[in-house]
C-alpha cells in the first residue's frame, strides 16, 4: 500500500514538473497563413514560459524589442520595451489576474531598421488533471486507505502569511535591471509552493511592480535623475540613471545605529506619512558639499521619493526621484555637491514633488558634509 501510494504521488509530481517551463512556438503574422517559422533560427528569439514568467533567449542583440501580452479579449494587460543581450536569458512576470489564455506578440526592428516579422504565439495556462487514471486508482486503493486513514499522522495546516510578509518574500527575488532600468521579479510554481505564496497577495505586488516600472520609464523620458534603490537579503543596491552635470549624488546604506549618530551640523528635515509629505520644503546655507539622510521607517508597497534640488545659479533647479520597496532598514546617506562653482556658503533649497505612495512614513535629513 505504502509503495503504490508513494508511485501515486511521485506520478502527480512528475507530471506538474514536465508542466513548468515550456516552450513557446514563434508564428510569422501573415494575412492567411501562420506556420512555425525554422528559418534563420539563430536569428529569432526563443521563448518559453514557467506559468506567468515569460524567458526570451537571443543568439543576437535585439535593440528596442516591443512585448505586448493580450489576454482572450484582445486587451492589453503588459507591454514593455526592452533591450535582450546577446546569448543572455531575459526574464520577465506579469499579472494573469485568474485569466487562462494569453497571445504574446514580440515585434523590433534590424540594424537596417526595416521593421522584422510580427511573432505571435499563445499560452494556454491549464492545469492538466489527469482525472480519470487517478479516478482509477483512487477507487482500487480505497479500501486500503480507510485502514490507512486511522493511523494517518496529524498534518500541520498550511502556513498562512500577510501581505506584507509575502511582500518581503518577493523582495528577496527582485533584481534591479540596469539594461532596461526597472524592477524585475521571477516567481516560479516552485517558489509559489516553497515561500507558501497565495495567488492573490503575488498578484497585487505583481500590479505594483507593473505600476512602478511605468513611472520610472516616464521619469527617464522627462529626464529626471532617477535612483533604483533595492534593499533585501542580498544587501543594498542603488542604480541611477540621467545623472545631473551641475548636481552630483552618491548613496551609500548605512544601519539604524549609524543614523542616529550624525555629529555634523544639522540643517533640518522634511518628512512624509502614510504616503504623503508631512514637511515638503527646506531651504538652508552650507558649502558645495551636503549629506542627506533618507530613510523610510514602514511602507506597504513601492514608493517614490521626489525633490526638486536648487543651489548656485540654478533657476528651475533639478528633479531627482527615488524609488523603493521596503522600508531601508537604517537608511540611505546621500551626498550631494555642485559643479557649478562659486563660493560658500551656498544657498541649497529642496522641494518635495508629489505624492510617495506605499502608504510610506520616514524623513529626509541635511547636514554638512564636513
Amino acid at each position: 500500500m505504502k509503495r503504490l501510494f508513494f508511485i501515486l504521488i511521485s506520478f502527480i509530481f512528475y507530471m506538474n514538473c514536465l508542466a513548468q517551463e515550456t516552450i513557446i512556438s514563434l508564428y510569422r503574422d501573415a494575412p492567411k497563413d501562420q506556420t512555425i517559422d525554422d528559418r534563420s533560427l539563430s536569428m529569432e528569439p526563443t521563448v518559453s514560459h514557467d506559468r506567468n514568467v515569460i524567458y526570451i533567449h537571443s543568439d543576437i542583440v535585439i535593440e528596442n524589442m516591443q512585448i505586448t501580452i493580450r489576454d482572450k479579449h484582445k486587451d492589453i494587460i503588459y507591454t514593455n520595451q526592452l533591450t535582450i543581450l546577446q546569448s543572455q536569458n531575459y526574464s520577465f512576470s506579469f499579472n494573469f489576474s485568474g485569466e487562462k489564455e494569453f497571445t504574446i506578440e514580440l515585434s523590433y526592428k534590424d540594424i537596417n531598421l526595416h521593421i522584422n516579422p510580427l511573432y505571435k504565439t499563445k499560452i494556454i495556462m491549464k492545469r492538466k488533471l489527469l482525472f480519470s487514471t487517478l479516478l482509477a486508482i483512487a477507487i482500487g486503493f480505497s479500501s486500503c486507505q480507510d485502514r490507512w486513514e486511522e493511523n494517518k499522522p496529524v498534518e500541520n495546516p498550511p502556513k498562512v502569511l500577510t501581505y506584507d510578509e509575502e511582500l518581503a518574500i518577493v523582495n528577496n527575488y527582485t533584481e534591479i535591471d540596469t539594461i532596461n532600468n526597472l524592477y524585475s521579479v521571477i516567481i516560479t510554481d516552485s517558489i509559489m509552493q516553497a515561500e507558501h505564496l497565495t495567488d492573490p497577495n503575488v498578484e497585487r505586488i505583481f500590479r505594483d511592480i507593473a505600476k512602478t516600472n511605468k513611472s520610472i520609464k516616464e521619469d527617464i523620458q522627462a529626464g529626471i535623475t532617477t535612483t533604483l534603490t533595492l534593499y533585501n537579503n542580498k544587501g543594498f543596491k542603488s542604480y541611477t540613471v540621467n545623472e545631473s552635470s551641475i548636481i552630483k549624488i552618491k548613496d551609500e546604506h548605512i544601519s539604524a545605529k549609524a543614523l542616529k549618530n550624525q555629529t555634523r551640523a544639522f540643517h533640518g528635515d522634511m518628512s512624509f506619512n502614510a504616503g504623503n509629505w508631512y514637511s515638503s520644503y527646506i531651504e538652508f546655507s552650507g558649502s558645495d558639499h551636503i549629506t542627506s539622510n533618507f530613510y523610510v521607517n514602514s511602507c506597504n508597497g513601492y514608493w517614490k521619493v521626489t525633490v526638486t534640488c536648487k543651489t548656485g545659479t540654478s533657476a528651475n533647479g533639478k528633479v531627482f526621484s527615488t524609488y523603493g520597496s521596503r522600508n531601508t532598514s537604517g537608511g540611505i546617506k546621500r551626498y550631494w555637491w555642485t559643479t557649478a562653482g562659486g563660493q560658500a556658503p551656498f544657498a541649497w533649497e529642496f522641494q518635495g514633488n508629489g505624492p510617495i505612495g506605499g502608504e510610506a512614513n520616514g524623513a529626509i535629513e541635511f547636514s554638512d558634509t564636513y
